[in-house]
């Protein structure tokens, strides 16, 4: 059973019983009313006949012997003119009867029981009838008569019965309108969470751009808005796994790749000289090509070894000079300037510069090995350590160059702007990877500005 049928049924069921007990409560006291209105008319019935006769009595006995014969004709003359009121009458001397004719169907008559100046009121059902049977004593000296009023409560059950008629039809009218109306307005209230509920279907197929739109300020309102916001976040978190996962398939790819092209040649050159019959100088320049592959492949590892190092890095900053970067970078490619004949600066126009020492100086190694790659012979690699509103290292050369696509792909592991020229300079294409990953640990940003034929610059901000 779905959730808004049973909300329905339950809010049906509670209205209804509620309905119905608010209705009989009020048809059983509106009844209880009327027979109080009967047995108050009989009260006072009963005290003006049982004074009435009382007198009449006492008039016949001042003129005559009162007997029983006597008595009977005086009861006789009220009992004719309330029975055309639908009103009997019995009248007792003691336990005998001497007007009336209702004992015939009763088999005990505990009304006649009466204490002094006490009026009895029995309901006794008679047939198929209810009667109320009122019994009250004559004044004195006639105590010992009782006077019975007897009231048929037909009028009054039939009246209780039309009354239990309209209740149960009302009661049936009311319940249909109100299903018909409930039923709207539960489906209408629901329509929020069936909208959430086919969101969430989508979303569970894959299609994370669900977005639901419930312009209220209730609980469903603030229920859509944080169903959006996780459906964004949802979204954009498996944007990010896809992302991480393609570039891990990626990673995986091209370094199937750069093992595959050392280890072919490695494995070509082991069975060279294991078939072939070769001079010494032969052998000794395939073992060379082995070496530099093996070179390579180390070299490689140690890379990896050292990304990987630095993710796990917990980062412990300290304000490093920046003179004592310069010399260090100075002496660390002292060989390849020279030889290449670069025109190499280095300026500091800030004094320090707050990060991890070891890892700056890989950044900065990193960032000058590549642009002295880039660099023909004669060429002009400057570093400028500077500040402006934050710290940052300016890096320039006037190397080949990149293509605009190729600026946002250099980031990727073992992407080389230059195959060959990377691979002749001994480059496995990890070193830009390596240099983001010591950014993003400093919470800096890494920026390439680059033009074919006339350089690159590279900007680190701290």
């Amino acid at each position: 059973m779905k959730f808004w049928q049973k909300v329905f049924l339950s809010v049906l069921v509670v209205f209804v019983i509620a309905l119905n007990v608010g209705m009989f409560t009020v048809m059983h006291f509106t009844y209880k009313e009327q027979l109080n209105s009967v047995k108050q008319r009989a009260m006072g019935e009963a005290y003006f006949l049982s004074n009435s006769i009382s007198k009449d009595f006492t008039n016949l006995e001042a003129t005559s012997t009162l007997t029983r014969a006597k008595k009977g004709n005086i009861y006789d003359s009220y009992a004719a003119y309330y029975e055309g009121q639908n009103v009997f009458l019995e009248l007792w001397s003691g336990k005998s009867l001497i007007g009336g004719d209702s004992e015939r169907s009763i088999e005990s008559r505990e009304e006649l029981d009466l204490e002094e100046n006490v009026q009895n009121i029995i309901i006794r059902k008679i047939g198929e009838e209810q009667y109320l049977f009122l019994a009250c004593s004559l004044k004195e000296p006639y105590e010992n008569h009782t006077l019975v009023t007897i009231y048929p409560l037909k009028e009054l059950e039939r009246t209780r019965n039309q009354l239990i008629q309209i209740v149960v039809s009302v009661d049936i009218i009311i319940t249909i309108i109100l299903s018909g109306i409930l039923y709207i307005i539960i489906r209408k209230l629901m329509q929020p969470l069936n909208h959430l509920s086919d969101a969430t279907a989508e979303i569970a197929k894959g299609n994370y751009n669900q977005k639901i739109s419930i312009q209220s300020e209730d609980e469903f309102g603030s229920l859509a808005m944080e169903f959006n916001r996780m459906s964004e976040k949802v979204g954009e978190t498996i944007h990010l796994l896809k992302e991480e996962s393609d570039k891990k398939q990626q990673l995986i790819d091209n370094m199937a790749h750069e093992l595959r092209t050392p280890l072919t040649s490695i494995s070509g050159y082991a069975d060279y000289m294991r078939i072939a019959a070769l001079s010494e100088e032969e052998r000794i320049r395939a073992l060379e090509y082995i070496i530099d592959e093996t070179k390579r492949l180390e070299k490689l590892s140690k890379t990896l070894l050292l990304i990987a190092d630095v993710r796990e890095h917990e980062l412990t900053k300290t304000s490093v000079p920046t003179k004592q970067l310069k010399y260090y970078v100075q002496n660390l490619f002292r060989k390849s300037i020279t030889e290449k004949k670069i025109q190499f600066r280095c300026i500091c126009e800030i004094e320090t510069i707050e990060a991890n020492e070891a890892l700056l100086q890989l950044l900065l190694a990193n960032l000058i090995e590549n642009a002295i790659r880039a660099c023909e012979e004669e060429g002009i690699i400057t570093v400028t350590f500077c500040s402006q509103e934050t710290p940052y290292i300016v890096i320039e050369d006037n190397g080949i160059g990149m293509e605009a696509e190729e600026i946002d792909k250099i980031s990727e592991p073992f992407y080389r702007v230059d195959r060959a020229r990377s691979r002749k300079n001994g480059g496995v294409g990890l070193g830009i990877t390596l240099c983001q990953q010591i950014v993003c640990l400093h919470q800096g940003i890494i920026q390439y500005e680059s033009e074919v034929n006339k350089g690159t610059r590279v900007i680190v901000s701290f």
